[in-house]
């Protein structure tokens, strides 16, 4: 678990105020959700607060008044600082390519407590939610406060304050990165011009895979609110440890699935390296890194690669949560800043490297010590993996180094609180105006900016000023802040001569696809010269004194020149082809209703030369799906129209696109006609292949049926006359044919066959014949059956034995077990029995395949009054299958007689039981004999089983009651 007292945005239940006193966090009372044991206090965001601090001026700085927990109200002075500007471009990859984002509506503060030195806040506000940290610093027990939204969504958020120590976090990630063997301290770089300098600034280009946005609830906007968030947090801590800041240049988010495959930090590392190195080569920045949401991957870099675009890469493994109690924000904070200090140069604190290792909370990387030892550590170090944890802050032998490495660095230029630069010189050609920019840093307030020489004096709020001088002079910049610091710089404006271009062509006109060849001949300006050629406006691909386009229309062929300082001159000519404006009448050849089996048509065209020059047509063509024929050549005469006939067949069916080509006999000029329209054939709209169903193995045929819908979209009736089957033949056939097909109707044509085939899936190409007006024609189509293979299993026989006419009901129970190939289950179908016998199949009755179905076959001994052998059988079929199955039945019925001469009672024993049942076989008396009595008495009239029990042996007797 790590213990870090890491930096949370840190906001209170008492008012933080910006400029006018508008309280920027509404206090809130504690929410009914809230199950935290500790000490805590919440807000919310007040909108019109924030929007008057988003119109801070940078480094402007505002009171904050806060209550901690466990220390009482604080004063914090905090001032507002950005890391994306006006020049940053911010980018949504998605699935239609890049889509530019807008920027994040962001209040972004760091300051300190007043009273309390070495004490350290950040605050990343939006619009809905903020976070943050503040540390208190040694004198202040060195707590770290942090503060969390509640939840993750959409709306206005509440926001939690609390000691960080109270909810402890765990932090395990590992950073991938190989320390030096050595490390190199460079010398300082020396630096020209203004030296109003505090800060090194460190340009970011920030990219965000898939996981990421994912993390982030798919949620653009949040999803950039954080990566600005993080970058602020660790540029807020290295402008305070090692003054530097952070810009990002760039910063991208997938939003659908990204280019980098590998889960595991160093594969990772090498895609996003190797893809910048391919696509982002001209992007300006001092490192790039990429921001994942893979679970658990750490963090990796290059050690001491700034501005270098072949190796100043990293990957951040980001966790993306900021939801009470999650301290996943500073958790990314801490991994970012860790991993472009390996940028900057500085290794791991437990490396050898330092000689002696700063820390040893983590094996040595270098074998120059044994064995662990943790202590509070620091930003570079490993200590987090300890119970004491670390701090967002760099070792001061870090921070030497990575002072040295930054003021070393050619892409990590000077920032100063007021600091000005202008060009060292500004070239202009005679006559041109030139814009002069003067960039000024810091300061406070609005600047305004003089500008001052032998030829101008004059003061603008603007920083760019655009004038035509006539001569060479020195202009002096002056820019004011608002509360009168001034910084002055100049340049010198030099006028320089321009040069002079003539350019020629072999040949002025030519017919369409000439290749010409055009020369330049220059004069005056500033030797070597650079050639710009443009047709038509486009950028010809050539730097070289002459060109040679290829001349499809009347052409404009520009030069522009430009010498050593930059001055330039055009020339232009124009290259002509011959004035060819045939018009074509209709402007699209419709092809007119034909019939099933007309394929061609005559059309008159007519062809008004609207040019200047005879135009003669020696050649007609088309596409593919058309042939066209007419007498050539084509005559017309300049202001001139006649009409031609032109005979055109059509090629293919259905929808028709193509163009007839006029060919002139000057310059092969073609002219298109676009012909459009349709050649209609018969159209089959069902499914297809047209399927005659699944039926199951018969010994008898089994007809099979298809219903094929055809649409005839012609002009006139089809009747179909007669089908047939490449494999199946002539077993195939109509039902109720021929059928006609009325004009521009659809019709179910019924097809049938009772082929037999073996089990499996059968493929055929059906012929549909057909006759119309004056043609006949046919239509294949493919056609598919399936034969399901079918085993059955079940008894012969079903026998009831000997039966007695004294019981109600008897049944026997026997199975089906069906194994089928092609199908999962079959039905029974015309179900028949013979009486007396009853069953319990049915029609429709389901039988899958591969497991056993119980049928029950009954008898009522009960209603039959005859003696003897009684016989029957089950019938019954499967499917569409119309042979017969049957199932043998069998009874020897035994009728129960009654003696007329029985007598209506017996000696009784007091020791009997004695029970009378009735022909039924119910019970209906119940005795225990103490007296000779009639067993009878009480009985209605008629026939009853008298069962007499007397010490354990049963005697059966039939009575008769009269």
């Amino acid at each position: 678990m790590r213990t870090l007292y890491l930096c949370l945005f840190v906001f209170a239940t008492l008012p933080i105020f910006a400029a006018e006193n508008q309280p920027l966090l509404t206090p809130e009372k504690w929410p009914a959700s809230f199950t935290g044991k500790h000490a805590a206090s919440f807000y919310s965001i007040d909108a019109t607060a924030f929007s008057q601090a988003r119109s801070l001026a940078d480094d402007e700085s505002i009171m904050l008044s806060v209550q901690l927990p466990k220390l009482g109200t604080v004063e914090i002075k905090a001032s507002r600082f950005r890391v994306i500007d006006e020049q940053t471009t911010i980018t949504a990859m998605t699935a239609n390519g890049p889509m530019p984002v807008p920027p994040p509506q962001s209040v972004l503060l760091r300051g300190r407590i007043i009273d309390i030195p070495d004490s350290y806040v950040i605050l990343a506000v939006y619009p809905n939610w903020c976070t943050g940290f503040i540390t208190t610093g040694p004198l202040a027990l060195n707590r770290t406060y942090r503060i969390s939204p509640l939840s993750n969504g959409s709306g206005k958020q509440t926001m939690v304050v609390y000691d960080g120590a109270d909810v402890p976090s765990v932090n395990d990630w590992n950073c991938g990165t190989l320390d030096p063997t050595d490390v190199h301290t460079p010398s300082e770089k020396n630096a020209d011009g203004p030296q109003a300098v505090t800060f090194r600034q460190i340009k970011l280009s920030i990219e965000c895979d898939e996981p990421f946005y994912i993390d982030h609830g798919r949620d653009l906007t949040k999803a950039t609110q954080y990566a600005e968030a993080v970058v602020a947090a660790s540029s807020a801590i290295y402008e305070r440890d090692v003054t530097a800041t952070h810009t990002i240049g760039s910063l991208m988010v997938w939003t659908t699935t990204d280019p980098y495959t590998s889960n595991l930090p160093d594969e990772m590392l090498v895609q996003f390296r190797d893809r910048w190195r391919t696509l982002n080569g001209t992007v300006n920045r001092s490192v790039a890194h990429l921001f994942s949401g893979v679970n658990n991957i750490g963090g990796i870099a290059y050690v001491d690669q700034l501005c270098n675009k072949q190796w100043g890469y990293a990957v951040v493994g980001t966790n993306n949560n900021v939801t009470y109690p999650a301290a996943g924000y500073v958790w990314d904070t801490d991994v970012f800043s860790h991993e472009l200090g390996h940028n900057v140069g500085s290794p791991h604190t437990h490396s050898c490297t330092w000689n002696p290792p700063i820390d040893s909370c983590y094996t040595a990387e270098g074998s120059c010590f044994t064995g662990t030892k943790a202590t509070k550590g620091t930003i570079m170090s490993y200590c987090h993996l300890t119970a004491q944890g670390t701090e967002l802050v760099f070792h001061s032998r870090v921070v030497t180094l990575m002072k040295n490495k930054l003021n070393a660095s050619a892409c990590t230029p000077l920032i100063s609180l007021f600091d000005l630069t202008v060009p060292a010189s500004v070239s202009v050609c005679n006559g041109n105006p030139t814009s002069i920019t003067a960039t000024a840093t810091g300061g406070t307030g609005r600047l305004s900016y003089r500008w001052r020489g032998s030829l101008l004096d004059t003061t603008t709020q603007s920083q760019t000023l655009v004038i035509a001088p006539a001569a060479s002079f020195k202009l002096f910049i002056t820019v004011t802040d608002s509360v009168g610091s001034t910084i002055t710089d100049s340049t010198n404006v030099t006028v320089n001569a321009k040069p002079l271009a003539i350019i020629n062509a072999t040949e002025d006109r030519v017919c369409t696809g000439t290749v010409v060849e055009v020369t330049s001949q220059l004069t005056g300006g500033r030797l070597p010269y650079t050639y710009r050629w443009l047709k038509n406006g486009t950028v010809i691909d050539t730097t070289s004194d002459m060109v040679w386009p290829r001349i499809d229309s009347t052409t404009s062929i520009r030069l522009m020149v430009t010498d050593l300082n930059g001055c330039s001159d055009t020339s232009d000519i124009v290259i002509t082809v011959p004035d060819h404006r045939l018009v074509l009448d209709p402007p699209m050849l419709v092809i007119p209703p034909l019939t099933v089996c007309d394929a061609s048509f005559t059309s008159g065209i007519t062809l008004r030369n609207d040019g200047l020059e005879t135009i003669v047509i020696d050649s007609l063509r088309s596409g593919s799906a058309l042939a066209v024929s007419t007498d050539l050549p084509i005559i017309i005469p300049p202001a001139s129209a006649i009409v031609w006939n032109v005979n055109v067949s059509a090629k293919a069916t259905g929808l028709i696109k193509d163009s007839l080509i006029f060919i002139s006999r000057l310059c092969n000029t073609r002219f298109k006609l676009p012909v459009q329209g349709s050649r209609e054939t018969l159209r089959v709209m069902s499914s297809l292949p047209a399927d005659l169903g699944a039926k199951i193995v018969c010994d008898t045929p089994t007809p099979r049926f298809a219903s094929i819908r055809i649409d005839n979209p012609s002009p006139f009736p089809i009747q179909v006359t007669s089908v047939s089957g490449k494999q199946f033949g002539n077993n195939i056939s109509l039902v109720n044919g021929p059928v006609t097909i009325p004009s521009t109707s659809e019709q179910a044509v019924q097809i049938t066959t009772d082929i037999k085939r073996l089990p499996g899936v059968h493929t055929d190409s059906l012929t549909i014949s057909f006759v119309s007006e004056g043609c006949e024609g046919a239509l294949t189509i493919p056609l598919t059956m399936r034969v399901i293979g079918l085993s059955v299993d079940h008894p012969n026989v079903v026998s009831f034995d000997t039966v007695l006419t004294s019981e109600a009901s008897l049944t026997r129970m026997f199975t089906i077990n069906v194994s089928l190939i092609g199908s999962n289950k079959i039905t029974t179908q015309n179900v028949r029995i013979d009486e007396p016998f009853t069953t319990t199949m049915t029609d429709g009755l389901v039988l899958p395949h591969g497991r056993q179905t119980s049928i029950g076959v009954s008898i009522a001994p009960s209603q039959i009054s005859i003696d003897g052998e009684v016989k029957g059988k089950l019938r019954f079929s499967l499917d569409s299958c119309s042979t017969e199955r049957t199932i043998d039945i069998s009874a020897i019925i035994r009728t129960v007689s009654v003696n007329t001469e029985d007598p209506l009672y017996c000696p009784v024993d007091p020791a009997s039981e004695f029970f009378v049942y009735d022909l039924r076989g119910m019970l209906v008396s119940h005795t225990t004999g103490v007296v000779q009595e009639e067993i009878v008495s009480g009985l209605s009239r008629g026939v009853y089983i008298l069962v007499n029990v007397t010490a354990g042996h049963r005697r059966t007797q039939r009575l008769i009651c009269r």
